[in-house]
């Protein structure tokens, strides 16, 4: 019995957009800051979403911009916005997926991105293209990057 209980989030964590489903909580898409791996979403109080795809589990997912609490799946995102048992958030779900009698009101199709490419992360590369940099010296970079006088960098002399 566990084991399909399992399923069952599985299943809400993958088939439901959680950008449609954020729509449908009063967030809105921000085209202009959206991309084709992630769906930035703000609500009328301040509040911004981003939503992804993880690329192993497939998972809908999203963090809050502004507090690191505020991330993970659908089901967190209903618990941090709720704070209802789960039990209440399956039968919340279970209509977005048809498994129960629908009483969902669907947002409107500008309001959520319809679909969201996986993150693909390749560390290897990463790490090889932080392996080919040249690192700054650190006066260099105080003067160039953070604009502070000459004067002022050379009277703290730094080994780099």
């Amino acid at each position: 019995m566990a084991r399909g209980r399992d399923d069952e989030l599985d299943s809400f964590k993958r088939s439901i957009n959680l950008s449609e489903f954020a729509a449908s909580h009063g967030y809105v898409l921000d085209r202009k800051h959206s991309s084709p791996n992630s769906a930035t979403m703000r609500k009328d109080k301040g509040d911004k979403i981003i939503v992804a795809r993880d690329e192993i589990s497939h998972h809908w997912i999203y963090f809050a911009v502004g507090n690191e609490a505020d991330s993970g799946t659908i089901i967190d995102f209903l618990n941090n916005r709720t704070r209802w048992s789960l039990g209440d958030i399956r039968k919340e779900l279970r209509p977005w997926l048809g498994t129960a009698p629908s009483q969902i009101i669907r947002p409107q199709a500008d309001l959520f991105q319809k679909e969201v490419k996986p993150i693909k992360r390749d560390r290897a590369a990463v790490v090889a293209a932080f392996a080919s940099k040249t690192p700054l010296a650190c006066q260099t970079a105080l003067k160039t990057f953070h604009k502070i006088p000459r004067k002022i960098v050379e009277k703290f002399p730094v080994n780099a």
